[in-house]
């Protein structure tokens, strides 16, 4: 036992955990020994455990190739083991004698029934990898644009700074009532089946912030650490390029998005402005009202933040690959000066939030005995 409480005391995930509740969790874990060659997971079947490899390595493969490495001290499966229903995206294989310490999905619950702090830095930990694939997914969609597609998307006809003052200068919408935020989170998979007074103590950590047409509920480059929940009225996701002052229209939003999830869980500047194209009601919860929340509360807007992150992302992933293959099937000599752009903008407008109708990955979750 002494062994596996070092190994996991090793990982970063579990810095701030208490050695007792740290060790308190370590029945639950599991040691699995794997010859050279032996699989541990295969891609397509159930996602149903999370790994921490513990000596030796494994080949990462996937539709037959393999494409990276994962090493000691690296967690694995992480993300996947809170999503109900999830499949593996990869088959893992060792590639020398190799020791894996496996906590497999019905562990995890119960630590988090028992309220146990390995479950939230788990979760932390999933959320902040989910907002690393979506800075990747980022990073991936401004390629397509700037490289090898060569001819930049078409930027909007007016410039970005011109299209807010047109907005403003329109006349004023009659002012709308701000709808019960209640009623917003009550929808959202995750929250839905919570208890009431956690959802109440949720709402009480948001505040209400009208906006009017042409405001910019929240800005490009700036840096904060508030979420939001779009009660009434409609926004425009807007990228400025570069230092053209011109800017993509990504997405249109309407009442019952949550967005900045990504900027709220990982940190850094905006990627994206979005401007209110209607009167209308945002609720915004910031950094120090989510740290002043109950343990519970805490922990179920974690996994609904990964709910919402994991959904944006394959969103996105999807978006992008279809247009890399639209690209691609419609100009196989790759000739920028002969080709039409492909459509990543709405790859972009995916990482940006997302919307009530958007599918949202369901995460697993129960409701916590907190001790």
């Amino acid at each position: 036992m002494e062994a596996l409480f070092a190994a996991l005391a090793r990982i970063q995930a579990f810095a701030g955990v208490p050695e007792e509740e740290l060790r308190a969790s370590l029945p639950q874990w599991r040691v699995l020994s794997l010859k050279d060659e032996r699989l541990l997971w295969k891609q397509g079947r159930p996602a149903d455990e999370l790994a921490l490899v513990h000596a030796g390595s494994l080949d990462v493969i996937v539709n037959g190739t393999v494409i990276g490495k994962v090493g000691v001290g690296e967690l694995i499966g992480e993300t996947a083991i809170f999503l109900s229903g999830a499949v593996r995206m990869a088959t893992l294989r060792a590639s020398r004698p190799t020791q894996v310490l496996a906590l497999p999905s019905a562990a995890l619950q119960q630590l988090r029934a028992a309220g146990s702090p390995v479950y939230d830095a788990l979760l932390r930990h999933a959320l902040v990898t989910a907002a690393g694939r979506c800075r990747e997914l980022d990073r991936q969609i401004a390629q397509v644009r700037q490289g090898n597609f060569a001819v930049p998307l078409a930027p909007e006809k007016a410039g970005f700074f011109s299209r807010l003052w047109q907005r403003v200068r329109q006349p004023p919408v009659t002012a709308i009532a701000c709808p019960p935020l209640e009623e917003l989170l009550a929808q959202h998979p995750v929250l839905a089946h919570s208890s009431e007074a956690v959802r109440a103590a949720l709402v009480a950590a948001f505040t209400p912030r009208p906006f009017r047409r042409g405001d910019v509920v929240c800005r490009q480059g700036a840096e904060d650490d508030q979420v939001y929940v779009l009660a009434a009225g409609k926004a425009d996701v807007m990228r400025e390029i570069e230092a053209s002052g011109s800017a993509l229209l990504l997405a249109r939003f309407e009442p019952g998005t949550i967005f900045g999830v990504f900027a709220f869980a990982s940190g850094g500047p905006r990627t994206a402005s979005i401007v209110a194209t209607e009167d209308g009601w945002a609720y915004a919860m910031d950094g120090a009202a989510y740290r002043a929340l109950a343990p519970e509360a805490q922990t179920l807007w974690m996994e609904a933040m990964l709910a919402v992150l994991l959904g944006q992302c394959r969103a996105a992933d999807l978006a992008l690959h279809a247009a890399i293959h639209a690209f691609a099937t419609q100009h196989p000599a790759l000739l920028p000066s002969m080709s039409d752009v492909p459509n990543v903008a709405g790859a972009w407008g995916a990482l940006e939030g997302l919307r009530p109708g958007d599918d949202v990955m369901r995460v697993r979750a129960g409701k916590a005995r907190r001790r």
